[in-house]
């Protein structure tokens, strides 16, 4: 007589959806913050900065119009093809240093109407990034987790990028799901 040896299937099933995934956590990617228009502020005169510049350097963002308004400080705006772009310009150029010490300030609201939101999360450094890693890399890395006030590779002292970045987030819920993913 034979002996049979019980034996059990084994079935590994796909993730619920109320767990932590990947794709669970990340939010839809129309979740903005901003409309296709960003107000600058505050530009000196002396900054020889052109609309040209401008456009130059938010070439990737898809910027449509640049108008600068020359009364006593520049003042202006840029209005982009989409949300998407005027998203990502905010993300990457907001605060960025001008060859003559002046910073790029963008607003998501004109600034004679309300203020633009403040960022509630905390700032994430993320490190170990791959070399050839660049802001809109980053930027492309972290936005599905939400609206991004500031995306930035790191260069300490002029030197070339090293693998650190700092990302934050308007909301802590999505730099904590950002976390989480990562």
């Amino acid at each position: 007589m034979t002996d049979t040896v019980g034996y059990a299937p084994v079935i590994k099933l796909p993730r619920s959806k109320s767990s932590s995934s990947n794709f669970s956590t990340r939010r839809d990617k129309s979740d903005h913050l901003v409309s296709d228009i960003l107000y600058i502020e505050g530009l000196s005169r002396t900054d020889q900065i052109t609309e040209d510049d401008l456009m130059d350097l938010m070439q990737d963002c898809q910027p449509l119009e640049i108008h600068l308004e020359l009364d006593g400080q520049l003042d202006g705006f840029i209005k982009f093809a989409n949300k998407d772009g005027a998203d990502r310009a905010f993300s990457l150029f907001n605060g960025i240093g001008l060859p003559d010490g002046d910073k790029l300030i963008l607003h998501i609201n004109h600034p004679s109407a309300k203020a633009s939101p403040k960022p509630e999360a905390i700032v994430l450094q993320a490190k170990h990034l791959p070399l050839h890693t660049n802001n809109n890399s980053l930027y492309d890395l972290f936005r599905p987790y939400g609206p991004i006030h500031l995306c930035k590779t790191v260069a300490e002292n002029g030197s070339a990028f090293e693998g650190t970045a700092l990302i934050q987030y308007f909301r802590q819920l999505d730099a904590d799901s950002a976390l989480g993913a990562m």
